[in-house]
């Protein structure tokens, strides 16, 4: 993860912004991203926008995709529904690890 890494993925936003506002009749280049650029973004760049989550790892494969990172309970809790007195949610505290794994579909340069 590098501060370098995820300059480099801004400024690819960056170009396909530009790219998508001036060149709507041709096709669009392709753009590579890698999970060091997209883990360094997201951990140096995004995460003040996701406060309470931190330590974020995505990892993409050739039809998964899968991501891993810590959540501080006491940071998000006024930002989500408070769970009912009986929730077990309601007792617990302190940071989480969270893991996602789902199937990456993709098709003519887009994922799903």
């Amino acid at each position: 993860m590098s501060y370098a890494e995820a300059e480099s993925l801004s400024k690819k936003f960056a170009a396909i912004e530009v790219q998508s506002q001036t060149r709507r009749t041709q096709k669009p280049a392709s753009v590579l991203i890698t999970e060091g650029e997209l883990n360094s973004y997201l951990n140096l760049t995004y995460a003040p926008q996701l406060p309470g989550i931190t330590d974020m790892d995505i990892r993409i494969d050739a039809d998964r995709i899968g991501a891993r990172g810590l959540i501080d309970l006491e940071r998000v809790r006024g930002k989500v529904p408070a769970p009912s007195p009986w929730s077990p949610l309601a007792f617990l505290r302190g940071k989480v690890p969270v893991e996602l794994k789902g199937r990456l579909l993709t098709r003519d340069g887009f994922g799903t």
